[in-house]
């Protein structure tokens, strides 16, 4: 194994899936050792296929073969061109819904990232929380009830919930434990950060980075 950390052709991917340990060990070791490792990526045929699986995002292939800059995915896959979704063309129908349905139903409903439907709200200067009036009852509910219970009693997305608690200062009631994962969170864990992940299901970031570790445990985190 000494050896191989220091061979630097290969990188820590590589000598992690070999010894089925963690990058990160690797990469700790290697830094004990002082061994210097060149960063330049060296895209292996493996590699290549996965960039032309347009079900992989940049995110998930970083990840998979630690490469440190995202950015340098979606270069290498615009170098081969290789193009990942066509421009969205918001419809009139489309536009209409971003005002009156939440960016999740909107997702689902037109098979598009939460993250375009956000990001058109953005520019359109849409802020949905602000479209909803709260009452002493929704309010009481926010120290009794859990997002997804409160969410579908009132039909607010979790995202604007989450946002109400924050700006009120009023934890969820619902324990990390409690939180029922689906597989579609599961994979979102890879392949969106936490920041987008807690607005997309309302979940706090303590507990996203929580369900991350175990994970990691489980051998189900990549």
């Amino acid at each position: 194994m000494i050896s191989d950390l220091y061979n630097k052709e290969l990188n820590d991917s590589i000598i992690s899936r070999k010894y089925k340990l963690s990058r990160s060990r690797i990469r700790n070791k290697r830094k004990e050792l002082g061994i210097y490792v060149d960063k330049t990526t060296e895209w292996t045929d493996e590699m290549i296929s996965d960039l032309y699986n347009k079900e992989l995002t940049n995110t998930f292939i970083a990840k998979k073969y630690d490469i440190s800059n995202v950015a340098a995915v979606g270069k290498k896959r615009k170098s081969l061109g290789i193009i990942l979704s066509k421009p969205i063309i918001w419809t009139d129908e489309m536009i209409s819904d971003l005002y009156k349905l939440s960016n999740e139903d909107i997702s689902r409903k037109y098979n598009i990232t939460y993250r375009n439907v956000r990001t058109q709200c953005d520019k359109l200067g849409i802020d949905k929380s602000r479209n909803i009036e709260w009452t002493n009852e929704m309010v009481s509910d926010l120290s009794l009830m859990s997002n997804a219970e409160i969410s579908k009693k009132y039909g607010i997305s979790t995202p604007v919930i989450y946002r109400k608690r924050g700006e009120l200062g009023i934890c969820s009631p619902l324990k990390r434990d409690r939180i029922e994962w689906t597989d579609e969170m599961i994979k979102d864990l890879s392949t969106l950060s936490v920041r987008e992940f807690s607005e997309k299901y309302g979940v706090y970031e303590s507990s996203i980075y929580y369900k991350i570790r175990v994970c990691k445990k489980e051998g189900i985190y990549k």
